[in-house]
């Protein structure tokens, strides 16, 4: 039996990603969900992982609601890591239009624009949160990616959903989620 495993920097299961994967991965196939944070409170988080001044920040939800890794290797299964995939795919679907990407903490902005080397233009950063800012913030922030020339928008946080997608709807551009990206890929692995 085939098996997906799962391993979140927040808590498992996630219940805004586990959909998604269920859409594009075979029902038949086993999964397995691990999180970095299982088990652990917020406090406990803040405790161990709060990042210094400098340090790159990562936003994930813990289960009550509340919260680019190198080096990382599996010997016995295969290892997917969203940031090796969601950079090249999106590169090769924008191809030369503008991309405006949406990150859930203004501090993504630089930590993680290193990742968007790929693009043939510089990316366009609005900031929405999928956990804390309701529908029209993220509405809004796609619109004043428009606005400054985005052709297509990247919603760049496992957080978003298809409710994200579909806030962006009115301001008619091309909307790519990266959690979507990366279980189409991986279904692929797996036949589906």
């Amino acid at each position: 039996m085939q098996t997906l495993g799962t391993l979140t920097i927040g808590q498992a299961p996630r219940p805004d990603v586990t959909p998604i994967i269920d859409r594009h991965v075979p029902a038949e196939v086993r999964r397995i969900h691990r999180g970095v944070l299982d088990g652990m409170t917020l406090s406990d988080v803040e405790a161990q992982y709060r990042p210094e001044p400098g340090e790159a920040a990562l936003v994930t939800r813990l289960h009550d609601g509340s919260g680019t890794f190198d080096g990382l290797e599996c010997r016995n299964a295969w290892l997917i890591e969203p940031d090796h995939i969601i950079p090249a795919t999106v590169a090769g679907l924008v191809e030369h239009r503008q991309l405006g990407i949406l990150v859930p903490i203004a501090v993504q902005i630089t930590s993680e624009s290193g990742k968007w080397r790929a693009l043939a233009k510089s990316p366009l950063f609005g900031v929405a949160s999928p956990y804390s800012d309701p529908p029209e913030a993220v509405s809004e922030a796609g619109a004043a990616l428009k606005a400054q020339g985005a052709a297509a928008i990247l919603l760049d946080c496992i957080g978003f959903t298809e409710r994200h997608r579909a806030a962006l709807a009115p301001v008619g551009l091309p909307v790519i989620l990266s959690n979507a990206v990366v279980a189409k890929a991986v279904g692929e692995l797996f036949g589906g």
